[in-house]
């Protein structure tokens, strides 16, 4: 027997063990991302159903509602009085939400000291929508499905609870939670 064959035996199993945690690895990889886009997707259709829900409890007739891309926010909502312009932070963990300026908004987790901090937010806060007639326009961040606590910074001492009914940087801050709960952003609430 050549010594050519021989060699070709002993790598044999490495190959394959090779091939099959390579393709292990690509199949996990792949279920990972599936689960992504499927909890975003999930994410979206709860909000908008909840939306139209919503709505239709207050019988309001004639609305516009949507996900929209490329914008500084993800939900155009529109009733015969009111534009509400929707960010939805996504907070599956419940982390807590820290209000530290008008533009930098953290989320952290205690129990892993990681903080995440939303790059969209500042175009959100910034962005000055175009008056469409006497409706008023309304700014909501979402967060979805919930925070632990929404605290704001006054100063370096002083921190605020900020509750659904109160209005920070011109911008309304509900969790998704609440929102489901109380019904509360709608108009004639």
């Amino acid at each position: 027997m050549n010594i050519n064959h021989l060699n070709f035996l002993v790598l044999t199993p490495i190959y394959i063990l090779l091939v099959v945690l390579g393709s292990s690895l690509l199949v996990l990889f792949i279920c990972f991302f599936i689960y992504l886009y499927y909890r975003h997707i999930k994410m979206k259709k709860n909000i908008l159903e909840l939306l139209a829900t919503i709505t239709k409890e207050n019988k309001i007739i004639n609305y516009k509602l949507r996900w929209v891309k490329r914008k500084p926010y993800d939900i155009y909502y529109e009733t015969l009085t009111h534009i509400y312009n929707i960010r939805v932070l996504p907070n599956y963990k419940h982390k807590e939400l820290f209000l530290e300026s008008k533009t930098k908004w953290v989320m952290v987790n205690h129990i892993d000291e990681k903080k995440h901090q939303d790059a969209k937010i500042k175009d959100f806060i910034n962005y000055i929508p175009e008056q469409q007639g006497k409706k008023d326009i309304i700014k909501i961040v979402l967060i979805y499905p919930n925070a632990k606590a929404i605290i704001s910074f006054i100063n370096q001492c002083e921190l605020n609870f900020v509750y659904d009914d109160k209005e920070i940087y011109g911008v309304k801050v509900i969790t998704y939670e609440n929102l489901y709960n109380r019904h509360s952003i709608i108009e004639g609430r």
